[in-house]
């Protein structure tokens, strides 16, 4: 639930401003990473990000008499994105998102 804002042709990134204060924006993109770094006037409360994988959606196998047409395949898994706002000793932690990612089924060379 913290991953890409990329999937095929969909792009789902928003940006917006809510503060009354001008907030700098800086973007670094790498082999196969996205990095952006904020700054602006500190609110005074520290903020965190964390996710919980809720439950695994396991790919099934299907068979192939044909070698190159194999591949790994992967489990996909249900997931929920939190943030943590802290302010004045007050820790406060919220759902920002669910996120469901299909398996890739496992492609095995039966021959």
């Amino acid at each position: 639930s913290r991953d890409a804002m990329v999937s095929g042709a969909y792009c789902d990134l928003k940006i917006k401003n809510s503060r009354d204060c001008a907030v700098y924006i800086r973007a670094e993109a790498g082999e196969g990473f996205i990095r952006f770094k904020l700054y602006g006037k500190s609110d005074g409360a520290s903020y965190s990000l964390s996710s919980e994988v809720k439950e695994t959606i396991f790919a099934n196998e299907e068979f192939t008499i044909e070698r190159d047409k194999t591949r790994e395949g992967r489990d996909g898994l249900k997931s929920e994105g939190y943030i943590t706002v802290e302010r004045n000793g007050v820790r406060e932690t919220r759902l920002v998102r669910r996120d469901s990612y299909a398996p890739i089924n496992r492609i095995v060379f039966q021959g």
